[in-house]
């Protein structure tokens, strides 16, 4: 590795750096940790499990509320219950063909089906419970010898990102521990360094060791090189103590064509690199939530069982705190006060510490959307893309709207466009016509919250046609006004009508114009025998007396 590129120097100094743009994040982060997902985010390369550490929390909304968003977002985004994408052509003429379609389809069922069978779906949940917490979820892609890919979600705290020009991401390293025996399952004995062999040798499988992976853009293209140095992007991965430099000394050196990862901000305001979600928003209601949980528990059991004061001669005497317990002391004492609270309660306390803390579950619940993502988690019926979401949530899905246009261009897209290439590369792909190679493939998304999005066009257009039908009962020309057919194909797209069961317009006219001459057939024979029974009773009319028949036909005609 002669090139400065290619150095731990320069991969440990862009380490720190990234460390150092991560490091205002983080305290907030821990927080949220905390208060609202106890069991995500790695802030220490030593410990145990993550979901074994003291956690602050006492009331579990934020939980829940989190959940629910997660739920909600693969159900209303990316569900594997039904289809969710669509593959077309930029040639709108090309997708016209029934072979291209054909083909189309062919490739989205394989896609899908190798979706479902790889981990994809579990780790693009968490990459939205992520985004919506911390503010950023992000993960990559890789190849699989099983299951064609294998999708991998770092957690909060152990990755860092940076950005191109763009504001894309295109840079993650990451800390992370490994264990002697995913290291030499993984990698293989002789790629490991001598202290990974020891402990293997010694059967410590167990022992855990600091492993950095680094993915970033090739700054020294070697071009013509068919290997990692002549991808665009390469990725190292090395041990942690292992600072000495050569191929050798990685567990892994290795080069992508394209950006093999994929991420989701929430919210990101401009130029910065880390995003910000409904979890920071929620953070002092859900730290508050807390204090007023406990502080109601507390309030409760001093209701019911509050501090005692008692005569000093009762003292190492045995008191009685049961359901019809008896305490005795000498009434004839001079010191024979009874055993009672030291203080009582304060008439509308719980109340009060009740009512704060609806307040507050009520605030976390809003910032998360939950009455939004819970119909969206819960219901199976297709229809709901269109008009129940419109109406019924129809501020929060203008919202959503930024969120939605991140997550399909920065998470699906990116996910789907590196596994369709995986699969096509791996020849899963059932043979296209010629027409179709070397055409580019785009996505169009058909979730429930992409229709929804859309569907807040159909709701003007219902308006727009109701109220053009009423005003051509008494002005009839303004039915010329409208497009009807370009009309009911935007209505059938904002509300996902599949294409299927819609002609094209060529079709449509066709029908129409067969129709009009099966109609006017019978009213032009109508005209006919009305014609010759009016040329029958005109030879037969008495022309010799006055009339308005004699005078036409004395002026030469009825033209």
């Amino acid at each position: 590795m002669a090139s400065k590129f290619f150095t731990k120097t320069r991969l440990m100094a862009r380490l720190q750096e990234l460390k150092n743009i991560r490091q205002p994040h983080l305290a907030d982060w821990e927080k949220i940790t905390q208060v609202i997902r106890p069991a995500r985010g790695k802030y220490e390369l030593a410990g145990g499990e993550v979901s074994k550490r003291p956690t602050s929390m006492v009331n579990s909304t934020p939980a829940v509320a989190s959940r629910t968003l997660q739920a909600g977002m693969i159900s209303g985004a990316s569900s594997p219950a039904y289809e969710w994408f669509k593959f077309e052509l930029d040639d709108i003429e090309m997708m016209k063909w029934g072979a291209a379609r054909t083909a189309l389809e062919a490739r989205e069922k394989v896609v899908a089906k190798y979706l479902a069978r790889s981990n994809f779906y579990q780790m693009l949940q968490i990459a939205y419970g992520d985004s919506a917490d911390f503010g950023t979820g992000a993960g990559i892609i890789d190849r699989h010898p099983r299951d064609a890919f294998v999708v991998r979600t770092f957690s909060p705290g152990e990755y860092m990102i940076d950005v191109d020009e763009f504001g894309d991401v295109n840079t993650i390293y990451a800390e992370y521990r490994r264990t002697t025996l995913q290291l030499v399952s993984r990698f293989g004995l002789e790629r490991c360094s001598q202290k990974i062999r020891d402990a293997y040798d010694r059967g410590d499988y167990n022992v855990h060791f600091v492993v950095i992976q680094a993915i970033e853009p090739n700054q020294d293209v070697s071009e013509g090189r068919s290997d990692w140095r002549g991808r665009p992007w390469v990725k190292f991965i090395w041990e942690q103590d292992n600072r000495e430099d050569g191929e050798a000394n990685y567990l892994e050196v290795s080069g992508y064509e394209d950006w093999p990862g994929f991420d989701l901000r929430w919210d990101v305001a401009s130029g910065n690199v880390w995003g910000w979600g409904p979890g920071l928003l929620a953070l002092g209601d859900a730290a508050a939530l807390q204090t007023i949980e406990f502080r109601d528990a507390q309030a409760i059991e001093k209701a019911v069982k509050p501090p005692l004061k008692a005569p000093i001669f009762l003292k190492n005497q045995p008191i009685s705190h049961a359901p019809g317990g008896v305490t005795y002391y000498d009434p004839f004492s001079s010191n024979n006060a009874p055993v009672e609270p030291m203080y009582l309660m304060q008439a509308g306390v719980l109340q009060a510490l009740s009512q704060k803390r609806v307040e507050a579950e009520r605030r976390i619940n809003e910032v998360y959307y939950k009455d939004l993502f819970l119909m969206l988690a819960t219901t199976d019926r297709r229809e709901i893309t269109a008009r129940e979401v419109e109406e019924k949530h129809q501020e929060k899905l203008l919202s959503l709207g930024p969120v939605l246009q991140r997550t399909h261009r920065d998470a699906l897209s990116n996910s789907i466009i590196r596994i369709y290439k995986i699969l096509d590369e791996a020849g899963l792909f059932p043979p296209a016509p010629p027409e179709l190679r070397e055409r580019e493939v785009t996505i169009r998304y058909t979730s429930a919250l992409a229709y929804a999005q859309r569907a807040a066009g159909a709701a003007s257009l219902e308006r727009f046609f109701g109220f053009t039908g009423n005003l051509s009962q008494a002005y009839p020309n303004v039915r010329h006004k409208v497009n009807i057919n370009k009309g009911v194909d935007y209505y059938a797209d904002a509300i996902g009508v599949p294409a299927e069961v819609m002609n094209d317009d060529r079709t449509a006219n066709r029908a129409a114009q067969a129709e009009q001459q099966a109609q006017q057939g019978p009213a032009a024979a109508a005209a006919l025998k009305d014609g010759a029974q009016a040329a029958e009773l005109l030879s037969k009319a008495d022309t010799t007396r006055p009339s308005a028949l004699q005078f036409l036909l004395n002026r030469g005609g009825l033209g």
